[in-house]
């Protein structure tokens, strides 16, 4: 059986933390802005890739800062393809939630989480 491909949007802690304990269950791709993050993903044996790169993903987890997630929904919605699954990792709910369901395509499926 093939293990399914996680594409974390963010590289921070939590993102880093997510990418060690899910490395053995999946293939993880890392999608981060910083030249830092992705130089840490490359030292982790991870693969950085481009914002677009990830609608290969089976399952997209957003590790992004909250003030930063509605700026990463939108230049992500149209990369996505039908039947991915988008979830977030935010330690608030209401507002997260209504992002993704207002900034992503309908024909993705959503989860919020944390």
């Amino acid at each position: 059986m093939q293990h399914p491909t996680l594409a974390l949007i963010g590289f921070g802690a939590f993102g880093r933390l997510t990418a060690r304990l899910l490395a053995p269950h999946c293939r993880i791709l890392i999608c981060d802005p910083s030249e830092t993050a992705c130089e840490a993903a490359r030292r982790a044996g991870l693969t950085p890739v481009a914002l677009p790169e990830v609608a290969a993903a089976d399952i997209v987890l957003l590790c992004v800062p909250v003030p930063q997630l509605g700026q990463t929904l939108s230049a992500l919605a149209p990369h996505l393809r039908p039947g991915q699954l988008i979830a977030d990792v935010a330690s608030v709910k209401s507002a997260p939630a209504a992002l993704m369901q207002n900034l992503l395509p309908d024909h993705v499926d959503l989860l919020a989480t944390h």
